[in-house]
C-alpha cells in the first residue's frame, strides 16, 4: 500500500531528528568528556605528563673549604660530571648497560637493574671522571646525559685522613671534622629541574628551581707542616720496627691549639672506600691504651702536690722485686735507694708504687680526675674516648695505676697532661678548628709543682732512660713508657707492646707538647729505643720550621732539608683534568710540577678551561685557559649557566 505524500514527509523528518539528535547526544558527551578532562581530572592528568616529562632532582651544595693555619687548603669541592638516564628513552638497556658498565668498571646486571626500574629518571653513576664522561658521550647512547654536581677533594690525600674525615656520595660529611661540621660545611643543596620533549629524548637545559648556597670555610689550627713532619717521622718509626701502627699528636703548650695529629695506619679520603674502616679511626682521640710509665709524671705531681713528697726524698726500690697484697711488682733493673727524682729518670716501677702508697689513695685519685683522666677532653673532633680509670681503686688498683698499668688513656689526654705541666699547671681545652669560644683554662697544679716536675722530666732525657731525646742545642723535657698490651685472654701479653714518649720543647718556656706511640713493635721494645727518636725528630724539624731559637747556639746540629707537604695530584692519565669549580690557587696547587703555564682572566671560580676536559694534556711548556666566574651549572653538550643569586 502506497503511502500518503504527507506520511513520507514526517519519516523523513522523523530521521532527520534522530540523527540530529544523535549528532547532539555525541557532541554533548564529546563536551562533557573535555570538561571532565580539562576541569576534573585537569590537574592530575597534567602531573601524569610532568612526571613523565619532567624531574626534579637535588644536587648538595658546594662544601665549605677547609685551611690550615697558614692558609694552605686542605679541603676542597671541585665539579665532576654524574650519569643519570630515562630509562624509558633507552632503546638498547642491555647493550648500554653492558658497553658503559665496561667504561666505568660497574657489573652491567648492576646498571640494567637500574635501567629495568622503568621511570623518567634514575642515577646510572655519580662522580665519575672526565675521561670516561668523554667515552660514554662519544657513543652517543640515547637517554643517557650529565649533569655537574661537587665532589670532596682533598689535596695533602693520606696526611690529614683521619682528622680530616670524609664525605659521602650525598655530600654529608661521615667522619673527622667534615662530619664535627657538617652542617657549617654543607652549604644548601640546590633543586634542578631536567626535562624530555614530547618524543621522550632528554633535553640538555637545565633549569634552576633553587639555586644551591656554598657552605662556610672553615681555618684550623692544624699547621700543614708540621703535620708533615709527624707524619714523616712516624712513618720512619714505624717501618722500621715494623710496628702495628703509631700515632703522634703535638699541641701548643699555653693555648691547647692542637698543631699535628697522625694516626697510622694510613688512609687516602679521596678513595676512603678502598680502605679498611678501621683505618679510619683517629686513634689519638679514639683508642684508649694503657700509658705505661709515662703516666708516672701524673703519679709525682700528686705526689709533690698533695703528698708532701720532695725530689730528694728517698725509696728503697727493693733490688726489683716488690710485693703489694697477692701481687708482686717487677723493676726491669734491680735498684736499691732511690731519691724521687731518680725514681723517674730510672723508671721505677717500685718507687712509683711505694711513692703512691705514702701519699694515699684518695690524694693520688683526685690529682688523676684533675688532669681530666676517665674524661673527655672536650676537643671539637667526634667519637672521643674518655678513656677509665678506678674511681675506687683497691690498693692494688691503686699501685699498678702509679706506674700506668690498669688504667686507660688516650694520646691527647697525655699530651693536655704534658702542656699543663708546661704552662705552669694550668689544663687548656685541645682546639683543632680556629676561633669560636674556648674554655678557660683550669688549674691542676700549682705553677711551683710544675716547675718541680718540669726539671725532673728534663733530668729524665739527660740522665735516664730518655736520651734518645736529646736535642742538641735545646733542653728537653720528657718521658718514656713502655706498656704491656692485653691478650685475647685478658691477660698481659708479652709479646704485644705499646711504646711510648711524652715530652716538652724547650724547657725554659715550652711551647709545644708532643706525645708518640708505636703501636706493637717487634721484640719487646723500650719506649726510650722505640718513640723517642721519633719524639725527637718531630720536635728537631718543628722548631726548626718555626724558627724556635736553640739554648746553646753553639751545641745546634745542621738538619737535612725540610721536606714539603705531600700535594695528592690529579690523575693525568686520562688526559685534561676538569678544572671546573676551581678557585685559581687551587688549580696551581694540583698542577704544581707539571710544567705547564696558567692563563687566567677573571676572577672567582673556573667556569671554562681550553683545552677541555678529556682532550690531550699539554706538553711540558704549552699552557691551559681559564676562565674564572662565579660558580655555575652545566649539562653534556650544553652551555654554562649561571646560577642565580636568592
Amino acid at each position: 500500500m502506497s503511502l500518503a505524500p504527507w506520511e513520507g514527509s514526517v519519516r523523513l523528518v522523523r530521521r532527520r531528528q534522530a540523527v540530529v539528535g544523535g549528532f547532539l547526544v555525541v557532541f554533548a558527551l564529546l563536551v562533557l568528556r573535555a570538561i571532565e578532562i580539562q576541569v576534573v581530572r585537569g590537574p592530575e592528568l597534567a602531573q601524569k605528563v610532568a612526571r613523565q616529562t619532567v624531574r626534579d632532582i637535588e644536587v648538595p651544595g658546594e662544601r665549605g673549604r677547609i685551611f690550615d693555619r697558614n692558609g694552605r687548603l686542605l679541603a676542597m669541592s671541585i665539579s665532576v660530571p654524574s650519569l643519570y638516564a630515562f630509562p624509558d628513552a633507552v632503546i638498547d638497556p642491555a647493550g648500554t648497560a653492558a658497553t658503559v658498565g665496561k667504561i666505568l668498571g660497574i657489573a652491567p646486571r648492576k646498571l640494567a637493574k637500574r635501567l629495568a626500574q622503568g621511570g623518567n629518571f634514575v642515577w646510572l653513576a655519580r662522580q665519575i671522571n672526565p675521561k670516561q664522561q668523554a667515552a660514554i658521550e662519544r657513543l652517543n647512547l640515547p637517554g643517557l646525559k650529565f649533569i655537574e654536581e661537587p665532589k670532596r677533594f682533598y689535596p695533602m690525600g693520606v696526611g690529614f685522613g683521619q682528622i680530616l674525615g670524609f664525605v659521602g656520595i650525598d655530600g654529608k660529611g661521615l667522619e673527622g671534622i667534615e662530619y664535627q661540621f657538617d652542617a657549617l660545611l654543607q652549604g644548601r643543596p640546590g633543586k634542578y629541574r631536567i626535562r624530555r620533549d614530547n618524543k621522550g629524548r632528554p633535553l640538555d637545559e637545565i633549569e634552576v628551581i633553587e639555586p644551591s648556597l656554598p657552605g662556610q670555610d672553615l681555618v684550623l689550627n692544624l699547621d700543614a707542616r708540621v703535620q708533615q713532619i709527624a707524619l714523616d717521622a712516624l712513618v720512619r718509626g714505624v717501618r722500621r720496627w715494623k710496628a702495628k701502627g703509631g700515632t703522634a699528636v703535638a699541641v701548643e703548650v699555653e693555648t691547647g691549639k692542637v698543631v699535628a695529629m697522625v694516626s697510622l695506619p694510613l688512609f687516602n679520603p679521596n678513595n676512603f672506600a678502598d680502605s679498611r674502616p678501621s683505618d679510619w679511626r683517629n686513634r689519638a682521640v679514639m683508642d684508649a691504651v694503657e700509658p705505661g710509665s709515662t703516666f708516672k709524671i701524673v703519679t709525682l705531681a700528686a705526689a709533690i702536690e698533695r703528698g708532701g713528697v720532695t725530689p730528694k726524698d728517698l725509696w728503697f726500690a727493693e733490688q726489683g722485686r716488690y710485693r703489694v697484697a697477692d701481687r708482686f711488682i717487677h723493676d726491669v733493673h734491680g735498684e736499691g735507694w732511690l731519691t724521687t727524682t731518680q725514681v723517674l729518670v730510672s723508671s721505677s716501677n717500685i718507687g712509683a708504687v711505694k711513692i703512691q702508697q705514702k701519699m694515699g689513695v684518695e690524694p693520688f685519685l683526685q690529682t688523676v680526675l684533675d688532669f681530666g683522666f676517665g674524661s673527655k677532653t672536650g676537643i671539637d673532633l667526634p667519637a672521643e674516648s674518655s678513656g677509665s680509670v678506678f674511681t675506687a681503686p683497691t690498693p692494688v688498683q691503686a699501685a699498678t695505676m702509679a706506674f700506668g698499668q690498669g688504667i686507660s688513656v688516650t694520646a691527647l689526654q697525655m699530651a693536655m697532661t704534658a702542656a699543663a705541666i708546661g704552662d705552669g699547671g694550668l689544663l687548656n681545652t685541645p682546639r683543632v678548628v680556629a676561633g669560636g669560644g674556648t674554655p678557660r683554662p683550669r688549674r691542676v697544679l700549682e705553677e711551683g709543682t710544675a716547675q718541680t716536675l718540669k726539671s725532673m722530666m728534663e733530668q729524665v732525657v739527660m740522665e735516664g732512660t730518655g736520651k734518645n731525646a736529646i736535642l742538641p742545642g735545646y733542653r728537653v723535657a720528657g718521658k718514656t713508657g713502655t706498656a704491656q698490651k692485653v691478650d685475647a685472654t685478658g691477660g698481659y701479653s708479652y709479646e704485644h707492646w705499646l711504646s711510648a714518649f711524652v715530652g716538652l720543647i724547650p724547657v725554659k718556656k715550652p711551647q709545644y707538647a708532643i706525645v708518640v706511640h708505636i703501636d706493637e713493635p717487634t721484640g719487646r721494645a723500650f719506649g726510650g729505643t722505640v718513640a723517642a727518636p721519633v719524639f725527637r725528630e718531630i720536635a728537631a724539624r718543628t722548631i726548626q720550621v718555626l724558627g724556635i731559637p736553640p739554648d746553646d747556639p753553639a751545641a745546634q746540629e745542621p738538619l737535612l732539608p725540610l721536606s714539603e707537604p705531600e700535594v695528592a695530584q690529579v690523575d693525568l692519565s686520562g688526559g685534561m683534568p676538569d678544572l671546573t669549580g676551581l678557585d685559581l690557587r687551587s688549580v696551581l696547587e694540583l698542577l704544581d710540577g707539571s710544567g705547564i703555564e696558567i692563563d687566567p682572566k677573571g676572577v672567582g671560580l673556573v667556569v671554562a678551561q681550553s683545552p677541555k676536559a678529556g682532550q690531550p694534556f699539554p706538553a711540558p711548556g704549552g699552557s691551559i685557559a681559564l676562565t674564572l666566574a662565579s660558580a655555575s651549572i652545566t649539562t653534556s653538550g650544553g652551555e654554562p649557566q649561571q646560577r642565580k643569586q636568592p
